[in-house]
Parts: C-alpha cells; structure tokens; sequence
C-alpha cells in the first residue's frame, strides 16, 4: 500500500523526507502549480492520485496521476478550454467561464469526449499512447492514458541548440508517419 504522505507528486514516488527536495525528480513543496491546475492530490473517481502538471493546451491541462487500485502511473488530460472554463470555489468543478460561453463549453466537450472514443478505437496500434478510460466528474470530462515518460519534440529541439539535419529529421518522423499511416488504415 502506497503512503500518499511520502509520495512525491512530481514523480509519484516515495520521498522519504517530503520536506525536501525529491531525490528523484527534484520537485519541492515550493514548486509553483500550474494556473488552474487541479490541485495536487485530488482524487478522481475514488482511484485515481493526481500529482503534478504535465503540461496546459489550449482545450485541456494533462496531469501526471497514479491508479491507485494498482499503483500504475498514467497520463490523464482533462478538458479545461482556457479561454471558456474556470475553476468553482472548491478548486475541482470546471464551470464555463461566463453564462454566454455555456453552449461552447459544452459543445467542446462533447468534442473531447469523441476525442477520447478515437483514442480507445486506436488502442494496440504502435505509436498511439494507449487509452486507459473516459471519466465524466467535476462538471468536466477526462481521458485516462497510458503515461509515456521522455521529452516533449519541442524540448528536445532545444537541448539540440542546432537544426536538426535531413536524416536526423527522417528518423524522428518515420515512427510518427508510421503512425499515421496505421490511423488512416483504421
């Protein structure tokens, strides 16, 4: 059984002294969470640990989190479009931003709901995160993925500090092209 009082939400592993930095990823009680982010150690569902923000987009906030019935570290995205949404008072229901924003805000989501059923109908085919589930709470809707951890395309580019050369690029694309090839075949 996991103790939620040393786990690191950073990582989602055991920090022995919670106090400190972690060991693993270096993430502190100091770190600043992301604006509007839900906040670190909501629970979903009754199973699932959110821990830190993976990242924001223009229609969602992507978390680090753990399935707690069998401590699995998984990705869930859930549907925060930045500019219709906020946050209620109790920092987890979603609302539409303002009373005229509704029918978007409900139009969009029931975009990111198909989103999700794309996603679980592409399970198994390689270069595709594999879909876990689809939750509906706190007024909003949440796709529940395998967790893929590494680099983001944009900050390896960075690290690069050059631009990458033809062939450098070709082997970066090819798995995503075969990919894509595999999605339009399905």
């Amino acid at each position: 059984m996991i103790n939620i009082d040393h786990l690191c939400p950073g990582c989602m592993q055991s920090n022995p002294t919670p106090d400190s930095p972690c060991p693993h990823c270096g993430y502190s009680k100091d770190t600043q969470p992301l604006k509007n982010a839900l906040p670190v150690f909501s629970i979903l569902e009754g199973k699932y640990l959110i821990g830190r923000a993976l990242g924001k987009g223009g229609f969602g906030i992507t978390y680090l989190s753990m399935h707690l019935p069998t401590e699995t570290i998984v990705a869930i995205k859930e549907y925060f479009p930045s500019t219709l949404a906020c946050r209620a008072s109790d920092n987890e229901t979603v609302l539409p931003g303002m009373e005229n924003q509704k029918l978007y805000f409900h139009t969009g989501m029931r975009s990111y709901a198909k989103e999700g059923e794309i996603l679980q109908r592409l399970s198994g085919t390689s270069g595709i995160v594999q879909f876990r589930e689809m939750l509906f709470c706190n007024n909003t809707a949440y796709i529940v993925m395998e967790y893929v951890p590494g680099l983001s395309l944009k900050k390896y580019m960075k690290q690069q500090k050059t631009p990458f050369t033809e062939s450098a690029a070709l082997t970066l694309m090819w798995p995503i092209l075969m990919a894509l090839q595999s999605i339009h075949q399905k």
